[in-house]
């Protein structure tokens, strides 16, 4: 019996030693794969420990049981998955490499490879009946790599991307340990060297999906600091039109909307900003100075394309409508502006029907309704809109209902 249980002492020991030696020693780490020159990657990391019964639900009401099991399989055998990219992902796959992580499967799965890819050398060429259809024709090749699987659409990519240099000191390592990470997963960008949100004072952008109960949420948080962000943590300490607020609005407050708008187009395109003010400077008025006369709050009505800003001061714009020779009113396009005492509407928006609530650090609200912005969408598809700022910059979120989040399955699913 002590033979017994010393002999599988020893074993236990072998397989914990192996298995740390794995792990430990010839394994990588996966914030070696962030390298010099990526721009964007997107991250899936512990794929077991998300939650998906949302979509499990969704998929057996609708008869397709086969997706459910496909799903398993793959939580059960995929640990993470990374799509590195020197560009923008929806760009171009000639500039994408996906590093998939098994974990302890990696071994076993090894030796199976020849199912689905033909051998290479030390690579392997997807087999083109285990495509996808909308990969047929392109070639993708799959490199083993000291505990990963990594792919690209070619041998050359995939060499440079793993003879390049580490950038474990990189924005982008940085945005990625600073964000959360939801059930979907998440695309870290850093914006550096991009002129228009460098005028903002972003240097990047945390976009991810997560699943809650029936609903799917999609946010955006941007990383920075400066006059941009400053100007929307700063809110008025009351605010007067959110009964205006409400179904199908959007609403934006803030004590400085006009130095927020300038900034961005200032950031956008310059020199439009000074063809405007060369325009406006014969009337003794900058660009600058119309909306610094924001006064604290807008609201747009998203299905007549009608919105107000009330103003603290018209002066200027009374001097804009007379140049064009109008009293209180002036022809933009087919738009009619009005000037209505202290607000400069165009078209018709209402008191709203229904109490809004806006949090106090909230500068973006919006109750709107989905099949507007796309013909996927059913009408009792929405989506609630909210912009806020934190400590890190600012966060944007769309929190879709339960009939709007099923529509995107649908398509998504097709």
């Amino acid at each position: 019996m002590k033979i017994i249980k010393r002999l599988l002492f020893l074993i236990v020991m072998a397989v914990v030693i192996l298995l740390a030696g794995y792990e430990f020693g010839y394994r990588e780490k996966s914030e070696n794969f962030f390298k010099e020159d990526i721009k964007q990657v997107y991250i899936n990391r512990d794929l077991k420990k998300h939650d998906y019964s949302m979509i499990e639900k969704y998929l057996r009401e609708t008869g397709r049981e086969d997706l459910i099991n496909n799903m398993k399989r793959t939580q059960n055998v995929l640990k993470g998955l990374y799509i590195f990219s020197y560009g923008r992902i929806e760009e171009n796959m000639e500039r994408e490499i996906v590093v998939v992580d098994t974990g302890l499967a990696y071994p076993i799965l090894r030796t199976k490879l020849t199912d689905y890819f033909t051998e290479d050398g030390e690579y392997y060429l997807l087999k083109e009946e285990r495509k996808p259809k909308e990969l047929t024709g392109v070639d993708i090749y799959l490199k083993p790599y000291r505990g990963y699987f990594v792919l690209g659409v070619s041998k050359n990519l995939i060499e440079g991307f793993l003879g390049a240099r580490k950038s474990s000191d990189s924005n982008l390592v940085t945005l990625d340990k600073d964000s959360r990470e939801g059930a979907l997963g998440k695309v870290v960008m850093d914006l550096t060297g991009d002129k228009f949100f460098e005028g903002l004072g972003i240097t990047g952008t945390v976009a991810g999906g997560d699943l809650n109960k029936d609903m799917l949420s999609i946010y955006n948080e941007f990383y920075g600091s400066g006059d941009f962000i400053d100007s929307l943590k700063d809110q008025p300490e009351e605010r007067r039109y959110t009964t205006y607020a409400g179904r199908d609005r959007i609403y934006i407050s803030g004590n400085n909307i006009g130095g927020s708008v300038t900034m961005a187009l200032r950031s956008m395109d310059s020199r439009e900003l000074e063809t405007l003010n060369m325009i406006f400077s014969m009337l003794g008025v900058k660009v600058e100075d119309v909306f610094n006369q924001i006064d604290g709050e807008a609201v747009m009505d998203m299905n007549s394309n009608s919105w107000m800003i009330p103003l603290k001061d018209t002066r200027a714009i009374k001097k804009i409508f007379k140049f064009f020779g109008q009293e209180g009113k002036v022809l933009y396009g087919d738009r009619e502006l009005v000037l209505d005492g202290n607000l400069l509407k165009s078209g018709r928006v209402d008191e709203g029907t229904e109490k809004v609530k806006i949090a106090k650090e909230d500068f973006l609200y919006g109750d709107l309704s989905m099949d507007i912005f796309n013909s996927i969408f059913s009408d009792k598809a929405r989506g609630k809109l909210t912009g806020k700022t934190s400590e890190k910059g600012v966060v944007v979120e769309l929190e879709l209902n339960a009939e709007a989040t099923k529509d995107l399955f649908e398509e998504t699913l097709k």
